[in-house]
């Protein structure tokens, strides 16, 4: 009776701790999927200025529209920059989780793949890529710009808090993009977001 009591008490558990994670999961999900839905909603579509997408109708340049940083920046551009963000910062987030997965068990050309030092451990994984070697090879796969790494790094903080860096970034250029006419809206819109 006591080892019957024993398994089912740590399987209930483990059923709590993955129903959490798995809720967590979702949660979070379904907070990154309204966000791209407004933003895709919003984005600015029109044959007037300059060139149009012909799958979207986004609005592909705005002239004289120039960022802070001197980039001319357009609505697909702006979809483009955001999703890439929150996606990253999504990676992040469960980078900075401990797991016992190498995330690569499943891939099925894990052979291929020549930028994994073949020394690590799974539960170094998240780390690794948080590292500035995994900076570099995001880099490298354009998923964050060079002046995006340098940033990071010089926010001084840990990487465990790249996530919110980047989750900040996102909600930035969605307000640029809102100032400068490549999202369409009003106050309703700009409270969503």
């Amino acid at each position: 009776q006591l080892s019957i009591f024993t398994l089912s008490f740590f399987v209930n558990q483990a059923y709590n701790n993955w129903r959490m994670v798995y809720f967590a999961t979702r949660s979070i999900q379904g907070r990154i999927n309204d966000i791209c839905l407004l933003l895709t909603l919003s984005a600015a579509r029109s044959n007037e200025y300059g060139e149009v997408d012909g799958i979207t109708g986004y609005q592909t340049q705005i002239e004289g529209r120039v960022d802070d940083d001197g980039d001319e920046r357009d609505a697909k551009k702006l979809v483009q920059d955001v999703t890439r963000l929150l996606r990253i910062s999504h990676t992040f987030f469960w980078a900075v989780k401990p797991i016992c997965s190498d995330g690569l068990s499943d891939v099925l050309f894990k052979d291929e793949i020549d930028d994994i030092p073949t020394d690590s451990d799974g539960s170094r994984f998240g780390p690794l890529l948080l590292s500035p070697q995994g900076l570099e090879m995001l880099v490298k796969y354009g998923q964050l710009t060079r002046r995006e790494v340098n940033a990071l790094k010089k926010t001084n903080l840990a990487p465990s808090q790249y996530p919110y860096v980047l989750m900040e970034w996102a909600g930035l250029r969605i307000m640029s993009g809102l100032r400068k006419g490549e999202l369409v809206g009003g106050p309703g819109l700009e409270e969503n977001f």
